[in-house]
């Protein structure tokens, strides 16, 4: 097993992460940190924390900013585990967490394991919440999805430090670039390869701090670039994010393209396959941004309406997230529609 680690002066917290991965009950055998260029002791710090154990501490020092979807991006890359960890570096495990992962990783066909983090403070004291509220006792572990194919109705959002998958999905996880999240297209690639598994269990210490990427206080904290802007028939911030995530995975299948090409690599159905995915959430990507251009036009509302119902239909479960995507995007279909004529 293997631990990615983006790092950026985290050497306040990177101990007790690196502490918590070393007390689990069933052993981590490599931690991999990618630097981000670091001004503190990160790196001396967890150099420290790991000294005396048999866990290998690979550090890959960023010659130049990756920023964070490319420094966890770097990591994975190092990793050579067969079940790759992603973890941030202020958060904390509790000690049978690997072990709990493991448990859903022995049916073959799972690509993507995600379980519950506890929200805490800067001190690791509760703040009385986890990130998905559900009762774990009530409810038991889920199949988000199969190859693919929506099997969970909420489509809960899944921050990156909640995931371990397959080293199998290595080389698709990678296929990731510029402005796309981490969380968004490590759970679309692993999804296309096989089923992806949501444990309410908390099984992390989610630490809350002003200098952290994503905060759970945050409204609509979905781990999304999309879902975290302001919905709005004028958000010209959500049309530019959708239309970076949208070049991102013409991009991505372009390179899927060129691989298929190559002879022997792999499966040319099981391509296809991921291809195809792929090209789906190119098209979903293209009806968001036709939606929302369209809401900005009070003359393009019927065109709206009916890009709205074909996501509805088809896209808003297997390409976004579900409900969430669905409500938001209806509450801003409803906010136009009831826009008085002549106002912005």
């Amino acid at each position: 097993m293997s631990v990615a680690i983006p790092t950026y002066n985290g050497g306040r917290h990177i101990a007790a992460l690196l502490a918590s991965i070393a007390c689990q009950s069933v052993p981590v055998d490599e931690v991999v940190l990618s630097d981000d260029g670091s001004g503190d002791d990160t790196l001396e710090a967890a150099r420290a924390a790991l000294a005396g154990t048999p866990i290998r501490l690979g550090v890959v020092a960023n010659q130049a900013r990756h920023g964070p979807t490319g420094n966890y991006v770097n990591a994975i890359a190092h990793c050579s585990g067969d079940i790759i960890f992603l973890a941030d570096q202020d958060d904390v495990w509790t000690v049978d967490r690997c072990r709990r992962y493991l448990e859903h990783f022995q049916d073959p066909r799972v690509s993507l394991v995600a379980a519950n983090s506890l929200i805490v403070d800067e001190n690791l004291r509760p703040m009385g919440a986890s990130w998905w509220r559900r009762d774990p006792a009530r409810w038991g572990p889920r199949t988000l999805s199969t190859r693919g194919r929506p099997r969970h109705l909420l489509r809960p959002s899944v921050l990156a430090h909640q995931m371990a998958f397959r080293s199998r999905c290595r080389d698709e996880v990678a296929q990731i670039a510029g402005e796309f999240m981490i969380e968004d297209w490590c759970r679309w690639a692993c999804e296309m390869d096989g089923h992806a598994i949501l444990d309410f269990t908390p099984l992390t210490l989610y630490r809350q701090h002003p200098q952290q990427h994503t905060q759970a206080s945050r409204p609509m904290a979905t781990g999304s670039t999309v879902h975290r802007l302001t919905v709005g028939p004028q958000s010209a911030a959500l049309l530019s994010a959708l239309e970076a995530q949208r070049r991102n995975v013409a991009a991505a299948c372009r390179r899927f393209r060129r691989h298929q090409e190559r002879p022997g690599n792999g499966d040319a159905a099981d391509l296809a396959l991921k291809i195809r995915f792929i090209e789906r959430l190119l098209a979903y990507q293209q009806r968001r941004i036709d939606f929302y251009r369209a809401l900005a036009r009070r003359r393009s509302l019927p065109r709206a309406l009916a890009l709205h119902g074909r996501m509805l239909s088809s896209d808003y479960f297997p390409c976004g997230n579900g409900i969430r995507t669905l409500l938001k995007d209806s509450l801003a279909l409803g906010r136009a529609c009831f826009r008085p004529e002549g106002s912005p």
